[in-house]
C-alpha cells in the first residue's frame, strides 16, 4: 500500500521540541570542540611566534658574537701589519711603508668602534674594550714616534725603541686582552648556541604536543559530528516510520481532518476531507487559494445561516474551541450539498500559543438525507389519515341521516352536502 503524506510545507517552519535539543545539544557540543583546537592553535601560533622570534633574536647574536670574533682577528691582523710597517720602515727607510700604517690605524679605529657595538648587551666585554683600547691606542702612538724618529735622526735611534718597545710587553699585553676577549666570545656563543637548542626543543616539542592535542580535539568534534548526523539520521527515519503510519491511520479514517497554520493557511487534509469538500484529490484541496474555495462552496449552518469557510479556524485560532457544529457544505458548480459535523481544536506551542488549528468533518448527510425523507413520508402518511379519518366522520354523518325519520327529500339533500364538503 502507497501512501503520501499531504502537507504544504511552511519556510521556516518549527523543529519538534525534541529534535531541536539534540541539534542544539550536538551543536554545543562541536562549537566547544572547534573552540577549543581554535584556542589551542591561536596558542601554538602565538607560542611559534614568540619562539621564532627568540630564535631569531638569539640567531641574531650568535651572528654578531661571530662578527665581533671576526673584528678581533681582524684588529689583531691589523696590529701586526701596523708593527711590520713600523720595522720595515725603520730598516729601510722608504715612505711606500708609511703609508698603509695610517691605513691601518684608521681601519683599527673603525673596527674597535663596531666591537663596541657588536658586544653592547655584554658588560663585561664592554670593560674589556674599555681596558683594551687605550694600550691599543698606546702601542699605535709608539709606533708612530718610532716612525717620526726614523725619518728625523735615521735608523739607529729608531731601532732603539724598537728593542725598547719589546722590553715593555705591550704587544703581548694587548695580545691576552685580545685572547681574553675572543674566549669570552666564543662562550656566549657556545652558551647561545645550547640556549637556542633548548628553544628549538622547546619549540618543537610544544608544537608536536599542541597539534597532537588538536588533532585528538578534532578527531573527537569529528566523532562528535558524526554521532549527531548518526543521531539525526536515526531520528528522520523514526519521523518518516512515525509519519507513514499516521498517514495510514489518518487516511483510514472516515472522517474528514484539515490542519491549518497560525496564519489560516491549509497545511494538511485527508482524502475525506478532500471529498467533503467537493475535490477529487488532496493535492487539487490544498493547491486551492483560500478565495476560491469560498467561491467554490457555500457553506451554511443547520438553521440555513451562510458562513464563511474561514470562520472555525479563526475562532480556533484565538485559543477557543469550539462546540460540535452541524454545516452544510454546498458545492456550487453542481448544486451538490453535503452535511457535516464539524468540529475544531486549537493546539498551542510550548507557549502556549496557538501553532496548529485541527477540524474535524464527520459527514451526515445519508443521516440527514434519510431524517429528510422520513419527515416527508410522515407528512404524506398524516395527510392520508386526515383524509380518512374525514370520510369516516361522512359516513358517520350520513348513516345519522338515513336512521332518522326526516323526510326523504331532505335526507337526500344532507347527503349531497355531505359529499360535496
Amino acid at each position: 500500500m502507497s501512501t503520501s503524506f499531504h502537507v504544504r510545507q511552511k519556510p521556516g517552519g518549527n523543529w519538534p521540541r525534541h529534535i531541536y535539543q539534540v541539534i542544539r545539544v550536538s551543536e554545543k557540543k562541536t562549537q566547544v570542540g572547534f573552540i577549543f583546537v581554535l584556542i589551542l592553535l591561536v596558542g601554538m601560533g602565538v607560542g611559534s611566534y614568540q619562539a621564532t622570534h627568540k630564535l631569531r633574536e638569539a640567531a641574531q647574536r650568535e651572528a654578531q658574537l661571530t662578527t665581533a670574533i671576526a673584528k678581533l682577528e681582524t684588529i689583531t691582523s691589523l696590529l701586526n701589519d701596523a708593527d711590520d710597517a713600523q720595522r720595515s720602515y725603520v730598516m729601510t727607510g722608504e715612505q711606500r711603508y708609511v703609508q698603509p700604517f695610517h691605513d691601518q690605524v684608521q681601519a683599527i679605529d673603525r673596527d674597535l668602534r663596531d666591537l663596541r657595538v657588536l658586544v653592547a648587551d655584554y658588560f663585561g666585554q664592554q670593560q674589556k674594550i674599555d681596558e683594551l683600547q687605550p694600550l691599543i691606542a698606546t702601542q699605535l702612538a709608539e709606533i708612530a714616534k718610532t716612525i717620526a724618529v726614523r725619518e728625523r735622526e735615521g735608523f739607529e735611534p729608531a731601532q732603539q725603541m724598537i728593542l725598547a718597545q719589546e722590553d715593555e710587553h705591550l704587544t703581548d699585553d694587548i695580545d691576552t686582552f685580545i685572547e681574553e676577549l675572543r674566549n669570552n666570545q666564543e662562550q656566549a656563543l657556545i652558551q647561545r648556541a645550547i640556549e637556542s637548542d633548548a628553544r628549538e626543543r622547546d619549540m618543537i616539542l610544544n608544537i608536536s604536543l599542541g597539534s597532537f592535542v588538536a588533532i585528538v580535539i578534532a578527531a573527537y568534534a569529528a566523532l562528535l559530528i558524526n554521532r549527531a548526523i548518526r543521531n539525526l539520521k536515526q531520528i528522520d527515519r523514526n519521523l518518516r516510520k512515525s509519519r507513514d503510519q499516521l498517514e495510514i491511520i489518518l487516511q483510514g479514517v472516515a472522517d474528514g481532518i484539515t490542519v491549518h497554520d497560525s496564519t489560516n493557511l491549509l497545511i494538511y487534509a485527508n482524502a475525506a476531507a478532500a471529498r467533503a469538500l467537493g475535490y477529487p484529490t488532496v493535492s487539487a484541496l490544498l493547491a486551492t487559494p483560500a478565495t476560491e474555495m469560498m467561491q467554490r462552496l457555500e457553506i451554511a449552518d443547520e438553521l440555513g445561516q451562510p458562513l464563511l469557510a474561514t470562520q472555525l479556524p479563526e475562532q480556533a485560532l484565538r485559543g477557543e474551541q469550539s462546540a460540535e457544529t452541524i454545516l452544510r457544505f454546498r458545492t456550487v458548480a453542481t448544486d451538490e450539498e453535503r452535511w457535516m459535523v464539524v468540529k475544531t481544536t486549537p493546539a498551542f506551542d510550548e507557549h502556549g500559543h496557538v501553532q496548529y488549528t485541527i477540524s474535524i468533518f464527520h459527514d451526515i448527510t445519508e443521516r440527514v438525507q434519510a431524517y429528510q425523507t422520513l419527515e416527508r413520508r410522515v407528512e404524506e402518511r398524516t395527510h392520508e389519515i386526515e383524509r380518512r379519518r374525514k370520510v369516516a366522520e361522512g359516513l358517520r354523518d350520513i348513516m345519522t341521516i338515513l336512521n332518522s325519520n326526516r323526510p326523504l327529500d331532505e335526507i337526500l339533500g344532507s347527503i349531497v352536502t355531505q359529499a360535496c364538503l
